[in-house]
Formats: C-alpha cells, structure tokens, sequence
C-alpha cells in the first residue's frame, strides 16, 4: 500500500515529465514562454499574459495557463504557435489539466507539421486529451491515497467515474507562411485585425454555464472552433479566455481597441492590457483573465 507521499511524488513527477518532454521539443526548434512573457526581437512578437484577477472570487487559485512559442529558422514548418486553456471551474485541479494541455498540445503541432493543418490540430487536441487520461489513471491506481480531506469515499469515486477531474478548455492558433489556424475546444475569445480592420473570430456563450471541454472522460470530438485566415504583415491577433471575454461588448470593446493600437517592442502589452481592463470594469470580468497577442505588423 502508498502513502499519500508517495501519490504526490508520482503525480509530481509524471506532470513534470509531460512537461519537460513538450518543453525539449519546443526549445529544440525555436524559444518558448509561458505565463506572462514576451517573444520581441522579430516577427511576429508575441505577448501572454495570466493572472488570477479581480479578489473575492469563489477560485482558490488561476486555472488559465498559456504557452507561446515562435521559430528560431524561417524554413521551420510551423513559424508560431500559442496555446491558452481555461480549466473548468467546477472540475478537480482544472489548473492542472490547463497546464498539461497546452504543452502536450503545442508539443504535437510542432511534431506533426508535415500534416495538414486540421490533422495537425487534431493530433494536438487528441494528445492534450491523452495527456489528461494519463494523469487520471495516477488518481484511480491511488484511489485512497489521491482522495481530497472531506471527501466521502462515494463522492470521489463518483469525481474519478465520471471524470469530473482535470478538465479544461483549449484554443490554439499557429502561422505556417502567410497564414493562421485557430482551432478551439470550449469557449474562449479571439480577434483578428487585418490592414486596420478588426474581426472577432470567437466569443463565449453568455447565455448558458454549459461548456464543451477536454478531459479524462471527454475525448477529443471535434472543433468548436475553427479559423484558417490570411496572416501578413498588417496583421495582429488576440486570443484570450471567457475571464476576458464574457466581459467585453461592442461597446467595452477595450482588447479590440488595444489591439489596433501601433505595435511596440517595449514592456509586455498583454499585462498591460489585462491591467488596465481590470481597472475600467472588473466587475464585468469576475475570473481568471489570460491572454495572447501575436503581433506581425512592422513597428
């Protein structure tokens, strides 16, 4: 029999493990960033940003995670990627799921970027997904060990029957040449500015609680969302989650106007951005706020 020790070195090492492995793959083809950092120094720049957000809210701690990666070689299949995922509030350390999908994600763009880019998209989703059964299993081998204090016996077995652990929502958008894909399971938001111009490619569902998402007893099964777009070098776009997005409007379109702002190599304007929007509304974005901009306009 394992102590609960034991449990939490294993889970410790297997999501280190995951991690690491995504990471050796990105760093060998180009620079990656994750949680709030930039990529300057060429195009496009890109910028993330996560955060907890406004105080008071029933989270213990940020669910969002966000990895960003661009290419180190113009030949390389792929030029940039990003990957923001949302862990669902109500589901056991979604943090955790967040954080295995994006680099279990990005890993498998970057491996399969001689398919085509739906079938690159959907190896990705389908290996986020295996990432999070993965993890799960750890919980069901230590069923006692893993069980959370408080919890009767019939009600974590109910959380690991059901898969009601570990889940979470994933939006990817990556640049092969002169285009970009998104691709999303779950809500989330997403805007395209073109030549001045500016386009939502996605928003949340305000209207319902219900929301598709990847987890250990949800398989990939197909996109909610899916983009393939001209990107050039008047082009910008945000990807963000519902923290941010359930709070905008044709009215309070603050990530919008943001983001026709000019281009700047300066500071980390997805921080900056987050801030002040927190600082306009943030009753109206009551959640963990994260957000990705990838900017391929010339400064």
């Amino acid at each position: 029999m394992t102590s609960s020790r034991d449990f939490a070195t294993r889970l410790a090492e297997r999501r280190a493990r995951q991690a690491d492995q995504a990471q050796r793959v990105l760093a060998s083809h180009g620079e990656f960033r994750f949680g709030s950092d930039c990529l300057r120094g060429g195009l496009p720049r890109i910028a993330i940003h996560t955060e907890y957000g406004p105080t008071g809210q029933s989270k213990d701690e940020n669910q969002d995670f966000v990895v960003a990666w661009r290419a180190a070689d113009r030949r390389c299949p792929l030029q940039w990627m990003v990957a923001v995922a949302d862990g669902v509030t109500s589901s056991f350390r979604a943090e955790w799921g967040a954080e295995a999908a994006c680099w279990k994600s990005t890993e498998a763009l970057l491996v399969h970027a001689d398919l085509s880019p739906r079938a690159q998209a959907t190896r990705a989703m389908q290996s986020a997904a295996d990432s999070l059964f993965d993890l799960a299993k750890l919980f069901h081998e230590h069923f006692e060990e893993s069980r959370p204090a408080g919890d009767h016996v019939a009600t974590w077995r109910f959380t690991l029957d059901e898969g009601l652990l570990l889940q979470t929502t994933l939006v990817l958008a990556w640049g092969v040449r002169d285009r970009a894909f998104l691709a999303a399971v779950g809500d989330g938001g997403a805007m395209h500015v073109q030549g001045g111009r500016l386009q939502r490619l996605m928003t949340s569902d305000v209207t319902t609680s219900l929301v598709t998402c990847l987890g250990p007893a949800n398989p990939f099964g197909g996109f909610d969302v899916w983009h393939d777009r001209r990107f050039g070098t008047d082009d910008a776009l945000a990807v963000f989650t519902d923290g941010i997005d359930r709070g905008l409007s044709s009215e309070r379109n603050f990530i919008g106007r943001s983001l026709q702002q000019p281009p700047s190599d300066r500071g980390n304007p997805s921080e900056d951005w987050v801030k002040e929007l927190l600082t306009a509304s943030p009753a109206h974005h009551q959640d963990n706020l994260t957000l990705a901009v990838v900017d391929n306009r010339r400064g």
